[in-house]
């Protein structure tokens, strides 16, 4: 039998909570940096002006590590 932990939680809820905590943490960092980074993407559809060299392999992998709720 699993020890219930102080405010009823037993390790298992603790480790499920610490593993939602790191993956929202994981998502709102790589949609922040595609919210950051959306304009570059904006002005070479606009007016033709190139994005940085490698933003879209970055953007892709920022895309990669977001996971839908």
């Amino acid at each position: 039998m699993e020890r219930v932990r102080m405010g009823g939680k037993t390790q298992a809820d603790l480790d499920a909570e610490a593993r939602e905590a790191k993956r929202v943490r994981i998502n709102d960092e790589a949609r922040a940096y595609l919210r950051d980074t959306d304009w570059y993407v904006i002005r070479e559809t606009e007016t033709g002006t190139p994005a940085p060299r490698g933003l879209s392999a970055t953007r892709q992998a920022a895309r990669d590590r977001v996971e839908d709720v």
